[in-house]
């Protein structure tokens, strides 16, 4: 589906979605703006699209303008979903589908951010954990990334009894050393867990080996220059909301996971092994 029919239908869906509400009166939003055939249009529903319409596309600057090509946009769209329902599309399981999608994608939106604004209530940065993202994001490293196989031949190199270049090259040559990254790394390239070790990290020293994925990482600091992001009182409040923000983030995933384990799921492996996925595996 385009990106220009996509939105259209997705505005469509809206509409329908406040039909339900409509013809009933509310009191003052109860009454009715504008009937199309047996369809009322009421101020709370042309109301609720305003809010949506200012938020989401240009409209006129001029207040009565703005009014009347807003209304004469629903009126087109319920035109548009009556010729549709005559048609019987409605009932179809494609368009059915369409607006489960939608429900779905909804209603797991207004859940997330639910939580998200019970959790950051919650949560907050103190001035020490300020200052320690301050002076991470205040430095640029240029670093050596080594990607290992096995926890074991990692320690190797942490040790670096042979000298840390020696005990890299012979690494390389039994095929250990799986990957070599060599460049300038500022605060949010790397995972939290490994930034944690590599920014602690002096001049021409390397590393303690971190867990990465499926490899370990020992990472060796060659040079250090300043970011240029300004003094901290410039810049506190954003670090301030970059640390809730990420704070947040890892609460929602705690979250996550606490729902899967209470969760009882079966999968069947057999029959997953069976199915072929892609538009060219499709019957």
């Amino acid at each position: 589906m385009g990106g220009a029919n996509k939105y259209a239908l997705l505005g469509i869906y809206v509409l329908i979605l406040s039909i339900a509400g409509c013809g009933r009166d509310t009191g003052a939003n109860g009454k009715v703006i504008a009937r199309i055939n047996d369809y009322s249009l009421t101020i709370e529903d042309f109301m609720s699209e305003a809010d949506a319409a200012f938020t989401s596309r240009y409209l006129p600057k001029d207040h009565d303008q703005a009014k009347e090509r807003l209304l004469d946009e629903l009126i087109t769209k319920k035109i548009l979903i009556l010729e549709a329902q005559d048609k019987g599309l409605d009932k179809k399981k494609q368009f059915m589908k369409e607006i489960e999608r939608y429900w779905e994608q909804s209603l797991l939106k207004s859940l997330v951010r639910e939580k998200s604004n019970e959790v950051q209530k919650k949560i907050g940065a103190t001035k020490e954990e300020v200052k320690k993202e301050y002076n991470r994001m205040n430095r640029v490293l240029f670093a050596e990334l080594y990607l290992i196989d096995g926890k074991i031949n990692a320690e190797r190199l942490y040790q670096a009894s042979l000298g840390f270049d020696e005990t890299k090259k012979r690494l390389a040559e039994e095929g250990k050393l799986l990957e070599e990254r060599t460049e300038w790394w500022q605060a949010g390239d790397l995972p939290e867990h490994v930034e944690d070790v590599v920014f602690e990290l002096k001049t021409g020293r390397w590393s303690r080996p971190v867990k990465l994925e499926d490899k370990w990482c020992v990472a060796r600091l060659v040079d250090v220059r300043d970011s240029g992001i300004g003094p901290l009182p410039k810049v506190y409040d954003s670090i301030e909301k970059r640390i809730v923000d990420r704070k947040r983030d890892k609460a929602l995933e705690r979250w996550m996971s606490k729902l899967r384990q209470k969760a009882s799921i079966t999968v069947n492996r057999k029959l997953l092994e069976e199915i072929k996925i892609g538009r060219g595996n499709r019957k």
